[in-house]
């Protein structure tokens, strides 16, 4: 499959990609833009959406053959339309999770800034810096705006969570080779990170299986069926496991 992106003419066979530059990528097939250029997108922070045929598309964005590619970052039109629809989505889920009775609306646009009125509730500075502190939790997460954008839609109540435990979970599925877990699958991430690092452990040390990208499905399968199968209820094994896992010695 033959795509061009921005300058560069890329040729997408099965399972190989070559760039015109001497440098040739293995990927997988059904690969996003955003996992095929992972490191250019990361290198250059502008990057927030793609021209897909002169037309505009998210980064999760599957190419197929024969597409013209172009990244588009915020110094563009384009660009700079996308990152402020991207920050209005995280910052109503913020005041939906803080402040659910206040109607938020977005009136125009102003020279560098988006004019927004606030109805039904008082506009305080505690709330602005509540807010605000809301909004830097969940972007400190390390994510782009478009991933963190994509784990919102996928679970609303993520808002819901505290910092430190959504780090526990995404820094668990780090440690055991599950980095992309939270972007493909953030509903696990409503599973706890005691039930997981205790399943982990049992699976691997009781039952020799090797958990990966190919079978991690076992770690959030239902508490009926798990204690089906191996006669034990989620409470019986984390405390089987409790010393472990409160040490977080996983």
């Amino acid at each position: 499959m033959v795509i061009s992106v921005v300058n560069l003419v890329i040729r997408l066979d099965v399972l190989n990609l070559s760039i015109l530059k001497n440098e040739i990528l293995d990927v997988e097939e059904n690969k996003s833009i955003i996992e095929l250029f992972k490191n250019e997108i990361n290198e250059d922070k502008k990057i927030i959406a793609c021209d897909i045929n002169n037309e505009i598309k998210s980064l999760n964005y599957i190419p197929k053959e024969n597409d013209n590619i172009n990244f588009v970052d915020v110094t563009s039109r384009d660009g700079r339309r996308t990152y402020i629809r991207g920050l209005l989505f995280i910052m109503s889920m913020a005041f939906n999770k803080c402040y659910p009775e206040a109607f938020l609306s977005v009136n125009y646009q102003l020279t560098n800034a988006m004019f927004c009125e606030i109805d039904n509730c008082q506009v305080t500075d505690e709330m602005i810096e509540n807010i605000k502190n809301k909004i830097d939790d969940i972007v400190s997460l390390g994510y782009t705006l478009e991933e963190t954008i994509s784990m919102l839609k996928s679970l609303p109540a993520l808002f819901g969570y505290s910092i430190e435990n959504i780090k526990e979970k995404i820094d668990f599925y780090n440690s055991i080779g599950l980095k992309n877990l939270p972007l493909k699958k953030t509903k696990n991430l409503m599973q706890s990170a005691s039930l997981s690092k205790a399943r982990y452990l049992f699976y691997t040390r009781e039952c020799n299986i090797v958990i990966d990208e190919n079978n991690y499905n076992q770690l959030f399968i239902g508490s009926k069926e798990f204690e089906r199968k191996y006669k034990m209820s989620n409470l019986d094994l984390i405390e089987k496991y409790k010393g472990e896992i409160d040490e977080r010695t996983i």
